[in-house]
């Protein structure tokens, strides 16, 4: 049973949306920091095993020729999630997304998260935080443990409305660009009465071409924002005109940076 259906339901979407034909990104569109890498790897990982499997019969598994491969990678995550002294919500994200994953380790996590959840953490962590407990079942807007009680909905809220300040008066976010997409992904997932100036903020920063790291096109950031332009395309926009062309652009980075290795 798939416990995270929204980015579940995503990349189906997204690879549907590609496959389509709705637009044709080489047609339509004119030629003209450190990371949180782990949690980007595990999506891209887990799309293009879905994608290839949906393609062929239209239902979500990965090829009983490259379990092994998922197996692999999942009992590395729990075996890092069990040593880890603070938790990474990346880690409880990807094991989420596992259809066999070990109850105790999702349970061990989520409690860890809860208890190191706080207000003196970056946009993006805060982000990533609400996005792990949501992929578990949890409450983000209501985290609550015997010494505390914190909304990290309304946290993000207010960091994020940090960065798009920080943006308007200096050009740039207080933290990163990648940061502001998780951001605006996961004010999308809780439907935040915020998402409309952030995503319209991250959409103008695709747009200006904003995602450059030491002097060439961060694909992280960009996979990250596609997911969040994508969710926020799917609810409807304000700025939907806005939103479809950052989309389309955000997409065409990606492309042109693919190698023949992958």
């Amino acid at each position: 049973m798939w416990v995270y259906p929204f980015l579940d339901q995503t990349f189906l979407d997204v690879a549907e949306y590609w496959k389509s034909g709705r637009f044709d990104l080489r047609k339509d569109i004119p030629t003209s920091e450190p990371k949180m890498f782990l949690f980007t790897i595990v999506m891209c990982v887990f799309y293009t095993v879905t994608n290839a499997a949906s393609s062929s019969s239209g239902t979500c598994y990965v090829p009983s020729d490259q379990q092994w491969l998922v197996r692999g990678l999942q009992t590395q995550l729990e075996n890092c999630a069990s040593l880890q002294i603070k938790p990474d919500p990346s880690v409880l994200i990807a094991l989420t997304l596992a259809e066999d994953h070990s109850l105790s380790v999702i349970t061990q996590l989520v409690r860890q998260i809860k208890e190191t959840a706080g207000t003196e953490m970056t946009s993006g962590k805060v982000a990533l935080y609400v996005l792990a407990l949501r992929s578990s079942c949890q409450n983000p807007a209501d985290v609550s443990t015997p010494e505390k009680h914190v909304n990290l909905v309304q946290v993000l809220e207010e960091k994020t409305k940090e960065e798009i300040k920080h943006i308007d008066t200096t050009g740039t976010p207080k933290t990163t660009y990648y940061q502001l997409a998780l951001d605006t992904l996961a004010l999308c997932v809780e439907k935040s009465p915020e998402l409309e100036k952030a995503a319209s903020t991250l959409a103008k920063a695709v747009l200006t071409n904003r995602f450059q790291f030491d002097g060439h096109y961060s694909v992280d950031t960009g996979a990250v924002a596609s997911l969040a332009l994508f969710c926020v395309y799917e609810g409807g926009s304000s700025s939907q005109s806005q939103i479809t062309e950052a989309l389309k652009h955000t997409i065409e980075q990606i492309l042109n940076k693919q190698q023949a290795n992958g």
